[in-house]
């Protein structure tokens, strides 16, 4: 994979082969200079709601941007049968599929969802990619998982149901495809919350 405006790839969903390029010629290649330019060379851990195009070309630059791992998230069972053997093979790489919504048996459920689950990891990450479903609640679940340092990304930003997320971050770049972010240093002015205490563990 080459950077550049034409940088592309490919998947095979559904016995379709989908380009890259159904989001623009420049999807990839933007994607790929935010990621050398705004994150690399301080991040390590990366998370991404909604897996996809983005998942195999962060999979492919890995060396290059000196990932130790990698969470992504997915709503869609069928969907990862489909993706993950098309993706390359990474002890780091951590693919998860997650339920919207969560179980609904009563109301003291114990489960996370597919927004929260990653505060079960009780750690911060480097770069958080928001892509997927439930967007405006991942973006302030993300607020949890960052540090002063972390560098957030949205796709689709235009969307006006997306623009409460001002509230949330300071916007580093509006490019053509994504917004890029910092968490408010104002947010949190006494640290991030403590949400679970430090004993406290999902059930398996």
């Amino acid at each position: 994979m080459q950077a550049g405006s034409s940088w592309e790839n490919k998947l095979t969903l559904d016995g379709v082969v989908r380009s890259s390029h159904a989001y623009g010629a420049d999807y990839l290649s933007e994607f790929q200079r935010i990621l050398l330019q705004h994150v690399k060379p301080g991040t390590r851990a990366y998370l991404e709601w909604g897996m996809g195009h983005t998942t195999l070309a962060i999979l492919g630059l890995r060396d290059r941007l000196a990932i130790d791992n990698l969470f992504s998230i997915d709503d869609s069972q069928p969907f990862l049968d489909q993706l993950l053997p098309q993706l390359p093979q990474w002890s780091g790489f951590h693919p998860i599929c997650l339920d919207l919504q969560g179980p609904k048996f009563g109301d003291r459920d114990p489960e996370l969802n597919y927004s929260t689950w990653p505060l079960c990891l009780k750690r911060k990450f480097d770069f958080i990619f928001i892509d997927g479903r439930r967007r405006m609640e991942c973006a302030f679940m993300a607020t949890l998982l960052c540090h002063a340092g972390t560098i957030v990304m949205l796709h689709d930003y235009r969307r006006a149901r997306y623009q409460p997320i001002k509230a949330l971050y300071d916007i580093v770049e509006d490019g053509n495809q994504f917004r890029v972010m910092r968490p408010r240093k104002d947010l949190y002015p006494s640290g991030t919350p403590t949400i679970f205490s430090p004993d406290w563990s999902p059930p398996t």
